[in-house]
Order: structure tokens, then sequence, then C-alpha cells
């Protein structure tokens, strides 16, 4: 959610003090004693979030939908109606549960996919604060292929890309990798997907290992966050017209998700936004639905 990411933006670059000595000479010295440091540090303050009850008829601990923010409301509302239409909903970066939570409150199967592992135990505190023991939690990033990877920063700015939002942010694990089409292989033949996708810059390479997941029938509804220019060290994305075409070659249709609502958004729009260096209308938040 925007305003989480905000926060965490913030408390990376406000590091002071003894984190910034944590982060900086003991980080370098003592590699493995600086990662326990921070670990029991950041395990402490996540038990401290307060599990509190949600217009949503949860328990939840942490960031919520911010009330104050139409852009941000609106992007919930959208995934509410994904829910909705869907039979099982897989939440790929799904942080610490909020959308998983809220799938699982309306009766959904749900497989809840994220690699950082302060936000798994987190996950996992929420799931059992309702009683919920049947959520799918995989504790990994999707990518194009299975293997080992790098995950960089932390909370919800973590990332496969480097220098993701937060420039010279030192944190980085190894995560195990999957792709979409392993993770659902088999699974849920003839029933209805909601896949939301917040993975900080790694959309298209999950996208490439994704083929057959794309051309279900019936089709998932994709919610997907795709930056243009926010966050990207490069300072544009380099894969943000494939991206789209990832799905218009496969006949489904985009729109943007603002506090207007959902504006279609088609092929000769991306084309425009990448030689202007600018997206011209909408926010990030994207829905794909197929239409033929």
């Amino acid at each position: 959610m925007a305003s989480a990411k905000a926060a965490d933006r913030d408390v990376v670059t406000g590091l002071a003090g003894a984190r910034r000595w944590l982060v900086g000479t003991a980080g370098r010295w003592f590699p493995g004693l600086a990662a326990r440091v921070r670990e029991r540090r950041d395990q402490r303050a996540r038990a401290r979030v307060p599990m509190r009850a949600t217009p949503w008829g949860f328990q939840f601990a942490g960031a919520l939908p911010d009330p104050g923010d139409p852009g941000e409301q609106a992007h919930a509302r959208v995934l509410e109606g994904i829910v909705s239409a869907c039979d099982v909903f897989v939440d790929v970066g799904a942080n610490v549960g909020f959308y998983t939570c809220l799938a699982r409150a309306r009766g959904r199967t749900v497989i809840a996919v994220e690699p950082f592992p302060l936000n798994v135990q987190s996950l996992a505190r929420n799931a059992a604060a309702n009683g919920w023991t049947d959520i799918e939690v995989q504790p990994l990033a999707l990518a194009e292929r299975a293997g080992t990877g790098t995950l960089y920063g932390r909370d919800t700015l973590a990332s496969r890309v480097e220098g993701w939002a937060v420039a010279g942010d030192p944190w980085r694990q190894d995560v195990a990798l999957s792709t979409l089409d392993t993770l659902l292989a088999g699974r849920f033949t003839g029933e209805r997907l909601g896949i939301k996708v917040d993975i900080e810059g790694g959309e298209f390479d999950l996208l490439r290992g994704a083929a057959e997941t794309l051309d279900r029938d019936p089709a998932p509804a994709w919610s997907m966050e795709i930056s243009f220019s926010e966050n990207h060290p490069a300072g544009a994305n380099p894969h943000f017209a494939a991206t789209f075409d990832q799905f218009f070659s496969r006949g489904y249709a985009a729109a943007t998700v603002s506090s207007r609502g959902e504006e279609p958004v088609i092929a000769a729009d991306v084309a425009h936004w990448v030689a202007a260096g600018h997206r011209g209308f909408g926010s990030i938040n994207y829905v794909f639905r197929r239409v033929r």
C-alpha cells in the first residue's frame, strides 16, 4: 500500500545514530552480527504492532488502506471486486497479508507468496489471530525460472531490483525463486483465479514464468503494480511496454486504477507514455481482464 511504502522509505532514508553505525561500520566488519541484531530488533518491533478489528471483518496487525487517500481506497475497492469474483486468490507480494486476510475472510482459497522472512512471520501472526490454518504461504519470490536470487531492501520496499526506491540501502539476502506456472501447475483447473502482484519492479520477470497461467481458461483477473519511473534506480522501467504486451498479446484489456476509478489503457497509450518519458494519466496500479 502506498502509505506503508512511503513510511518504510522514510524509515530507511532516516537512519541515524546507532542504526546508522550498525548499517555502516558494524555491518561491514561484522555482517553476521549486524544481521542478527537487526533481525531481533525488527521481530520485537513487529510483535508490538497491535492487533485490531478491521471494517472488513477480520483482525489485523499492520497498515490498512489509507482512508484519506482516494487512490488507495479505489485500489482496495477494485481488489475487493476481484476477490468477490474469484474462487482462488493468489497474493503475490503479500507483505503482512492484508489482501490475503481480505480474501480468506470472504471464504476464498488463498495462496500468499512473500519472500521477506519478517513479513512471512507477520502474515502468519495475522492468519493465526483469525483462526485460519488453511492459507497456503509460499516463502519465496516468483520469477522467470526457479533457483535462488537476491532480495534487496526490506519491508514494503523489498525488491529483486538492486537500488529500488532507496539508493544505497545495504540490506540484502538470498531467497528461493520459483515460477507462477510451477506454483499453479495442475491445480484449480476450471476455477476462477484472482491474482494480485505487488513485487516492486519484478513484474516482467514474473510474467515470463507465467505463460501457462496467462493462457488459462477461464483467464485470471489480475491486479498488478507497474511503476513507470517511480522507484526505478535507472530512472525508468526498461520493461514497461513489454510488461503490458504480455497481456495485450493474449487478449487482455488493461485499466489503470485511480481516484476516478478504472480508466482503460490501450497499447497506443503505453507507447505514447514511453515515447514521452512519463505516464499520461492514472496510477501505477493496473487491472487486466481477458476480453477475447
